[in-house]
């Protein structure tokens, strides 16, 4: 997944590394080109979806696989302010390969997927 911070650069997170889930995250300077590392997330995760709230800043990370290719549920938002992730309520259908859009009015909504 990817999202913009307001300084101008990009989270990074997620993905997947020689077939294994990752929880990495990467602060990228599109300018400097300049990558450092963030907070981990709290779940390993490849192809799930991602969106940004505008109104809040935040970045969501949300279902995907882990490292077994179970489907996964779970969601967590990355605060840019702290550089920390939350666990918040599971989607109510676990599911990987989807699109996720925030709403910027405090909902966020799924589309598709398995």
């Amino acid at each position: 997944g990817a999202g913009p911070i307001a300084d101008g650069r990009i989270l990074l997170f997620g993905g997947n590394n020689a077939g294994e889930a990752i929880e990495e995250t990467y602060l990228y300077d599109p300018i400097n080109g300049d990558p450092q590392d963030g907070a981990v997330m709290s779940t390993m995760r490849a192809q799930g979806a991602y969106a940004t709230d505008p109104n809040t800043g935040l970045i969501y990370a949300i279902g995907g696989v882990d490292d077994n290719l179970a489907v996964l549920g779970s969601t967590e938002a990355y605060d840019p302010s702290s550089d920390m992730w939350t666990s918040l309520a599971s989607i109510p259908s676990p599911r990987a390969d989807f699109a996720a859009a925030s709403d910027g009015a405090g909902a966020i909504f799924t589309f598709g997927g398995r």
